[in-house]
């Protein structure tokens, strides 16, 4: 490994940790594929039987029954990355709407950093992690998965990573009609307030002072005359 050039041992790990394959097999298979890591991923799979267990992420506890092999397997149903249409059928695998709430939770746990994307890495890592090597277990999980948010703290953290997931590239904060959606999804069955709070912050605009052009004397805004 020390002859390869620092971009190709990036690339060796990279293999080694998706597919818990050897060094030495694991520059073979990229050499193989001109140092493409995914194509290069999806063909060793491709290349092993079906019956092969493959060592689980985190070694022992909680992982050591979970077939990785099987959660790649399905993985490459949805494509390397799971986007927004291999989202829409991977949720109508689960049995679970894109909206369902339980979507963040399973987001979080999957380690997404970007809405309607799942990376092979975290997927297998956090259904690894679940105990879920198919989507049947899958779709089991969703109850446990779905308990879980009533635990006040796991439910922080996935609050605090929702408003980090749903950010678009270089975007500082989210919309508000995107922050909304997401209230609606997180806290409707929280907070029995949130009706009226969705109904300030939508008209928050309308009586907020802006001191830059403010004259004492002008007219209120409309909306308040009305009232």
């Amino acid at each position: 490994m020390n002859a390869l050039k620092s971009a190709q041992k990036e690339k060796v790990r990279q293999f080694m940790a998706f597919t818990s394959a050897s060094e030495r097999i694991s520059i073979r298979k990229l050499k193989e594929f001109n140092w493409n890591v995914e194509v290069a991923v999806d063909a060793f799979f491709n290349d092993q039987p079906s019956t092969t267990t493959w060592r689980s992420f985190g070694g022992g506890g909680l992982q050591a029954n979970t077939d990785t092999y099987k959660l790649n397997q399905i993985f490459m149903k949805y494509k390397d990355a799971i986007l927004v249409d291999g989202m829409v059928e991977y949720c109508n695998d689960l049995h679970v709407a894109p909206e369902d709430v339980v979507m963040l939770v399973i987001a979080w746990n999957l380690e997404s950093d970007k809405m309607c994307e799942f990376k092979r890495q975290g997927f297998v890592n956090g259904w690894s992690k679940l105990r879920c090597d198919s989507i049947e277990k899958m779709r089991a999980a969703i109850p446990r998965l779905r308990q879980s948010m009533k635990d006040d703290n796991t439910f922080k953290e996935i609050y605090q990573f929702t408003f980090k997931f749903g950010l678009n590239e270089n975007q500082k904060s989210l919309s508000l009609d995107v922050a909304i959606e997401f209230w609606r999804m997180l806290l409707n069955d929280r907070w029995p307030h949130l009706d009226i709070w969705i109904d300030f912050v939508k008209v928050r605009k309308t009586w907020q002072i802006y001191f830059q052009g403010y004259m004492e004397l002008g007219a209120w805004p409309v909306l308040i005359d009305e009232v």
